[in-house]
């Protein structure tokens, strides 16, 4: 990848930001970070970046609007720019709707930095992609996945809140940065623990599963599996009106960020 290249991340979440931003930079590319749809588009509008990566679940404006907008600008004459929809899940169907609303590709979260590679040198500049016709007429982009390389660290203990040796790969060795994320993760997540409670107090369900789906992601790029599941679950209660689990869930889910909270607190000691 040229070292010129402009990315623009759109992430609301700061620890997501935070290791979206140092993967990119490690890989010689210029970044600048946004928090959310509207700062996107505005962001685009300068015409300075050479490809964006789009959070599909921010507030104000979400990734799938903020990308039909801009391909509706984009008609009138502008350069199109390559958008890659960055995702928490990876169901059936989040392709179709990434590609609905105009995005190009998507990476789920958290992201693995062989395959973010392979999906910027595509669009960057690198080889070729083979393009395939999928079963409904449209083209679709086939890549090869790329494998993982095991650790050789020492393993976590069995039942550990997470894998801490994958948070030092994830922090390249660089055991600073790796303190900065713990640091990071400990004081948003205290905060979106508080967003949760006052959702919670006012049965505002729709912010109980905003604030649940940051949380996951945060929890996801730690390697904090427990909290990421739990945090999983209170999403998927909220966004269903599940009114009756969100409680429980809800109490689930502050007893596995405080477990993992402490192990970090050790670790980092």
């Amino acid at each position: 990848l040229r070292e010129d290249r402009r990315i623009l991340l759109a992430e609301d979440n700061p620890v997501n930001q935070k290791v979206a931003r140092a993967t990119l930079e490690r890989m010689g590319l210029r970044v600048e970070t946004v928090g959310d749809g509207r700062e996107a588009i505005a962001a685009w509008e300068s015409g300075r970046f050479d490809l964006i990566l789009m959070d599909c679940q921010m507030p104000e404006l979400d990734g799938y609007a903020a990308t039909r907008e801009i391909r509706r600008r984009e008609a009138g004459g502008a350069r199109r720019i390559p958008i890659v929809a960055l995702t928490a899940h990876a169901m059936k169907g989040d392709d179709v709707a990434c590609r609905e609303a105009g995005m190009d590709d998507y990476l789920t979260k958290p992201l693995d930095r062989a395959r973010l590679e392979t999906c910027l040198e595509q669009y960057l500049g690198g080889p070729a992609p083979q393009i395939a016709e999928n079963s409904a007429g449209s083209q679709a982009v086939s890549r090869p996945v790329p494998s993982q390389s095991p650790g050789n660290a020492q393993e976590d203990p069995a039942g550990a809140p997470l894998d801490w040796n994958a948070l030092m790969k994830t922090a390249d060795g660089d055991e600073e940065f790796a303190r900065e994320l713990v640091a990071l993760f400990i004081e948003s997540g205290d905060q979106t623990l508080a967003a949760i409670q006052a959702a919670l107090d006012a049965g505002d369900c729709a912010t109980l599963g905003a604030k649940a789906h940051s949380l996951k992601g945060a929890s996801a790029n730690l390697h904090a599996q427990a909290a990421a599941t739990a945090a999983a679950r209170l999403e998927a209660a909220a966004r269903a009106g599940r009114s009756d689990e969100v409680a429980q869930l809800a109490q689930t889910l502050r007893a596995e960020i405080a477990r993992t909270i402490d192990y970090l607190r050790t670790k980092v000691a």
